[in-house]
């Protein structure tokens, strides 16, 4: 599959996932800054993410971050359910 032969939710989904994967702290690495992210998006527009998706995530990024400190999840919980679902 290529272009708009994916499907809408996927290629909103992978733009979302790449930032979230690109701008989070991971055991061997820091998350790098947004702007950081979002100029790396706005390369691969065209090329590895849909550009009008990257287009509209990047111009209404403000909205974004409202919509996801709603739903965050408190790092106590994610403290209670790590170990249980990993076994450590």
């Amino acid at each position: 599959l290529a272009g708009s032969d994916i499907p809408l939710d996927a290629r909103i989904l992978a733009v979302a996932d790449a930032f979230d994967a690109m701008t989070s702290d991971r055991p061997y690495r820091e998350g790098m800054p947004v702007e950081k992210a979002q100029a790396i998006m706005q390369d691969g527009a065209g090329s590895q993410w849909d550009p009008d998706i990257v287009e509209a995530f990047c111009s209404n990024f403000g909205k974004v971050q409202a919509v996801t400190a709603c739903h965050s999840v408190p790092d106590d919980l994610v403290d209670a359910i790590v170990p249980a679902t990993t076994g450590e």
